[in-house]
């Protein structure tokens, strides 16, 4: 854990708050996500962390790259269909929509229900939801719920007269409603997955914003070396598939070699996305 203490998760707040560190655990336990420069701008708006490949991201303000991290990590802790053939386009653009609701439902809401203090390191000057629910008398709601009103606003304009009341709480909701945008993102991911050759066999532990809470809560690590490289090895097969990489490792003392394949490789690119919806596709 050294790594992700010294590098990674370096805001203390947020490292020593006893949900994340077992929300970090979980992750660490069940997807071992593998870090990795970035070599082309692309890879930014790839999502590559929900194949467990996590970009290193560079901000100046240690708080908020932390915070990055950790909605990322928040993604990888719900279902994502590997196996496009066993889903719709439509389901797997509802399970892409519902995946970022509660990731920013987490990082941009509920973290400061969790850790008070951390307002004060971040957006000092600005108004937040958050504000907007303390003001109500809100106490810290279940994420599946959030989930719930983060739709009605992003979809709907039929609770912007209780939320959205003040003058300087327009651009507050003017971030909601951008994210009304369809880009083509989710179509072009959609039909290149199609082309991932056994992906059935990709299988990974996941949970629902309905048990999101309390498994984290509970979580008690498992450790266990030969399981972590169990996952290790599994996620680098997973990236030589979705690339269209020959000869994947077979074994976890491969992959130190194997992985150097991956160097220059772009999992999914945008496609036609033009640059107004790049510039959505991530959070």
């Amino acid at each position: 854990m050294g790594f992700l203490t010294n590098e990674i998760f370096t805001e203390k707040l947020i490292a020593n708050n006893e949900f994340y560190k077992k929300l970090i655990q979980f992750v660490i336990d069940h997807k071992a996500p593998l870090f990795y420069e970035m070599s082309d701008g692309l890879e930014r708006n790839s999502f590559s962390s929900y194949c467990h490949f996590q970009p290193m991201r560079v901000y100046s303000h240690e708080t908020i790259r932390t915070m990055f991290f950790l909605h990322d990590f928040v993604h990888m802790l719900f279902d994502y269909p590997y196996d496009m053939a066993r889903v719709s386009m439509e389901e797997f653009q509802e399970i892409m929509t519902k995946g970022e609701y509660v990731a920013s439902d987490e990082t941009e809401i509920l973290i400061y229900y969790r850790i008070p203090e951390l307002h004060k390191k971040v957006f000092i000057h600005e108004r937040i939801f958050f504000d907007i629910l303390k003001e109500r008398g809100v106490k810290q709601p279940p994420l599946w719920a959030l989930a719930k009103l983060r739709q009605q606003l992003i979809e709907t304009d039929n609770l912007d007269a209780f939320f959205f009341t003040k003058t300087e709480d327009q651009e507050i909701k003017l971030w909601f409603k951008k994210w009304r945008i369809n880009s083509m993102w989710n179509e072009t991911r959609y039909l290149e997955s199609l082309k991932v050759k056994n992906a059935e066999r990709f299988q990974y532990r996941s949970l629902t914003p309905y048990n999101y809470e309390r498994t984290i809560e509970n979580y008690e690590a498992i450790g266990g070396e030969a399981e972590y490289q169990k996952l290790v090895l599994s996620n680098i097969q997973l990236a030589f598939a979705i690339v269209g990489l020959e000869n994947p490792p077979t074994t976890f003392e491969e992959c130190f070699e194997k992985i150097k394949l991956l160097e220059n490789k772009v999992m999914f690119r945008p496609g036609n996305l033009n640059p107004k919806e790049a510039n959505h596709a991530q959070s």
